[in-house]
């Protein structure tokens, strides 16, 4: 058993898709998660959130109520840029500012969306999958307020509720996969939600809804998953693996590294059965395969704003 101190469990239960018969797609409440039962190894993150998920659950069934689920989200025709802000953050800074010049749309994890509308930049959708409280800092400031008649903010349906409340504009839910069939069923038959299984945490979870709608191709702005120096870990006292590509040498941890061993096969196999682009657009971290395209922000701006 774990520490819940250490940097051993990721934000959901991050299942991989199996490698035949997957389904990236939306699921409706009776649709079977393939490889449920093939997990033979002890879930700590499923364990010790469990309890919280059900109770966020609960208190937002019985207080907030879930009114709009993303399937009602209306399909994208074009291209989308799906954004980030990990600690890891120095090439993001660097050219977030170009994203004011994109006319498609623009799906934003919650942790870059104060610095993107500090600057001008007002996404299309915003999303939140933590249940922790903690995520409340990243909606209770006044530069979000200013513009949240404007985005439509997705929520799971497990998000801590206050959270949720802090939320004045537009909320649309879902079901995130849970690591067991029957709570997950449950929760998506009670609220009214289709489950998603979000790879484990928030940008893949931006990814796969920008798959869902429609979009292609696909651009990935500030998903790193990893580390340009060791300097920028939240948890320095964790082991962190050392790998380098044509931008340079980059660091990551055992999660970082799981998040995207799953979004690059749930990548794989758009590319491979759909014909659906990814283009990574940050010009770092370990988010590249032969699946996966490169371009700069720049370029991508420039060719897919029709």
């Amino acid at each position: 058993m774990t520490s819940e101190h250490e940097r051993t469990k990721p934000t959901l239960p991050t299942s991989r898709p199996p490698l035949s018969e997957v389904d990236l797609h939306m699921m409706p409440f009776d649709a079977l998660v393939p490889d449920a039962q093939k997990q033979f190894f002890p879930d700590w993150t499923l364990y010790q959130k469990l309890p919280d998920w059900l109770n966020n659950f609960k208190v937002n069934y019985e207080t907030i109520g879930f009114k709009r689920g993303i399937h009602e989200l209306p399909k994208i025709d074009g291209s989308a840029i799906v954004v980030d802000k990990s600690m890891a953050s120095t090439k993001f800074y660097e050219n977030a500012d170009l994203l004011r010049d994109y006319k498609g749309t623009l799906i934003v994890c919650d942790r870059a969306l104060p610095y993107l509308v500090h600057t001008n930049v007002i996404p299309t959708y915003v999303l939140n999958v933590d249940s922790s409280y903690l995520c409340q800092y990243f909606f209770d400031l006044p530069e979000v307020k200013k513009y949240m008649n404007q985005i439509t903010a997705i929520f799971a349906v497990t998000t801590h509720p206050l959270t949720i409340r802090l939320w004045h504009g537009e909320r649309v839910f879902f079901t995130p996969y849970l690591g067991g069939t029957q709570v997950t069923w449950n929760l998506a038959k009670i609220s009214g939600t289709p489950i998603i299984n979000v790879g484990g945490e928030v940008s893949t979870l931006a990814w796969l809804l920008a798959y869902n709608l429609g979009s292609h191709p696909i651009g990935m702005f500030g998903i790193t998953n990893s580390y340009d120096s060791l300097a920028e870990t939240e948890y320095p006292d964790t082991p962190h693996e050392q790998e380098t590509n044509k931008y340079g040498t980059f660091y990551y941890d055992k999660v970082y590294k799981r998040y995207a061993e799953i979004h690059k096969e749930f990548i794989k196999i758009a590319k491979r059965d759909g014909n659906v682009d990814t283009i990574n657009l940050t010009k770092g971290g370990c988010m590249y395969s032969k699946w996966i395209g490169d371009m700069s922000l720049k370029d991508f701006v420039e060719r897919y704003n029709q």
